[in-house]
């Protein structure tokens, strides 16, 4: 929507803002929806990244455990 200036009258400036805040709404709507599309993803992408260091801990064997390299 691009940018216009308010209109004179009560009426025409009354519609003026509904449509104001309904662009505003729309673009709100799409925003928060991309946001919680990419929230998503990456909640997505930690679950496989915790996956894959749980496997490399597990492949790697008690001996190995983080704790014991920090010993040593």
């Amino acid at each position: 929507m691009p940018h216009q200036a308010p209109p004179a009258g009560a009426a025409d400036l009354a519609i003026y803002v509904q449509n104001l805040l309904q662009h505003m709404t729309d673009r709100f709507t799409s925003m928060s929806s991309s946001i919680l599309g990419r929230i998503d993803e990456l909640g997505t992408r930690i679950d496989v990244l915790e996956k894959q260091i749980e496997n490399m801990m597990h492949q790697s064997g008690p001996a190995d455990s983080p704790s014991k390299l920090l010993q040593q």
